[in-house]
């Protein structure tokens, strides 16, 4: 309440509500009472899970502050933050402007080709900004005191692949990264984790042994099951941090299409990616190449349509959701906007005629109405999907030529179609594909060019279950 009165002075009363969550969040409104209508406000009130505690918090604060000052991008002004979850509501929390207007999915799909090319443009200019914000570090944007002063700063980073699940317990670096090298050793010690936590927690030693191997105390035997004395764990209740840490096994399983693996398929994958990690510091050498100096700018990785304020004009009011926000190199990071993103489709599709002739001719031969009617309606949904694939196919081009005018020393790499070394590293680390990567591997060491689809089975005189690498 403090934190509201110090905003709206002018009011002693505040109503807060409920108004959605996220993954990460839950949030409130807080309302003015006892004001005249037309001086009434409304703040945000977030709630921050502590899914990782301390830095997710100040680096959103903090690279929202630095894109305000840096960019004409519209983002909420943060009244108020704190990041220490020590606090009468035991989490953290930020009090933020409520902007203005709806979010942009309520009206794309209404909205004409001249309208989403107009913010086609704004789009792409905003992210030209984004780009001009540069370092030669890996890592999230934070804030500190100098003298009198707050400087921005690249710390370690909070992006999910850091810190999502049990990761956050895992003591591997998080950043700041000075080179290719720590960054995707980092990316591929966390993966083999994952997998190391997945194989003994539910193939062999249960829920419980992911608290002991992360230095956590192990989950507590609830009042009940005390009751029923019983040593056999498989005929207790469950505890609430047991079914927690079986429902991230659960998620890793079909995250990691985990399902089928068995308990030598899972040490093979360990195998593999502990193989990728001892050749990484040659796929890096080679990625120099097309980089010889780290060079990593701020994007946004969720320029989506429900992240997008729009005015009843269809002004965009604000860019919200900088959670998860890191500089990276352009190659490993999402530059075009994923309302762009869709098939390749270069013609423009025919409308479907409607032949009265041939719907009568059906329905002499037996056809229902509502059998030609139901046909009708599929021939005009595909003619909309087709439609609509070939405006996201222009879209995606005017994107790139808005943003390559704005941006005209925008690397290439930027764009995924673009052939890059860097780009194929990351899509394979991402991947990690068991069958494929080591023979990858293999062929980025030899120089030998690389090509989709592949299937060396021997190279070098190595067979493909063959290590690489020690």
């Amino acid at each position: 309440m403090p934190y509201l009165q110090r905003v709206f002075p002018e009011s002693q009363d505040f109503q807060v509500q409920y108004l959605t969550q996220g993954g990460f969040n839950k949030i409130y409104t807080a309302t003015t009472v006892g004001l005249a209508e037309d001086k009434k406000h409304t703040l945000i009130i977030r709630l921050a899970l502590p899914t990782n505690p301390y830095h997710k918090v100040e680096s959103d604060v903090a690279t929202m502050e630095l894109v305000r000052c840096s960019t004409n991008i519209p983002v909420p002004t943060i009244y108020a933050y704190d990041s220490s979850g020590s606090n009468k509501l035991g989490l953290e929390w930020m009090l933020m402007e409520k902007v203005n207007g709806r979010e942009l999915h309520q009206v794309w799909f209404d909205w004409d080709y001249d309208a989403k090319l107009q913010l086609s443009e704004t789009v792409a200019l905003w992210t030209s900004q984004l780009l001009q914000i540069t370092s030669d570090n890996i890592g999230s944007v934070y804030m500190r005191s100098v003298g009198e002063e707050e400087e921005f700063y690249v710390g370690r980073s909070v992006h999910c692949l850091f810190s999502g699940d049990r990761r956050l317990w895992y003591d591997i670096p998080r950043g700041p990264f000075d080179n290719l090298e720590e960054f995707f050793s980092a990316r591929l010690a966390f993966f083999i984790r994952d997998t190391l936590d997945y194989l003994e927690t539910v193939l062999q030693e249960g829920p419980k042994s992911v608290a002991k191997r992360n230095g956590l105390p192990s989950p507590p035997r609830s009042a009940s099951s005390m009751d029923q004395d019983s040593e056999d764990p498989d005929h207790r209740p469950q505890t609430a941090e047991e079914a927690l840490y079986e429902q991230a096994d659960r998620d890793d399983a079909e995250y990691y299409n985990w399902q089928e693996l068995t308990a030598e398929d899972l040490q093979q994958r360990i195998s593999r990616m502990e193989a990728l990690r001892q050749a990484l510091p040659k796929l890096c050498e080679r990625a120099a190449e097309e980089m010889p100096q780290l060079s990593t700018a701020l994007t946004h990785p969720d320029i989506s349509i429900s992240n997008i304020f729009i005015d009843d004009c269809g002004k965009p009011t604000a860019l919200i959701d900088w959670e998860h926000v890191q500089l990276g190199p352009l190659a490993c990071m999402q530059v075009l906007p994923n309302f762009f993103e869709g098939p390749e489709t270069e013609d423009l599709p025919a409308h479907p005629e409607e032949d009265e002739e041939a719907w009568s001719r059906l329905l002499a031969r037996g056809w229902t109405q509502e059998e030609v009617d139901e046909q009708k309606a599929n021939g005009r949904r595909g003619y909309q999907e087709k439609l609509d694939e070939y405006h996201c196919t222009t879209l995606r081009q005017e994107f790139k030529k808005q943003l390559t005018r704005f941006a005209p020393t925008l690397s290439p790499s930027a764009w995924p179609d673009h052939p890059s070394f860097l780009r194929e590293m990351k899509d394979h680390l991402n991947d990690l594909e068991p069958e494929d990567c080591p023979d990858w591997v293999r062929r980025c060491i030899n120089n030998e060019e690389l090509e989709d689809g592949t299937e060396d089975k021997e190279v070098g005189g190595r067979n493909e279950d063959e290590e690489v690498g020690g």
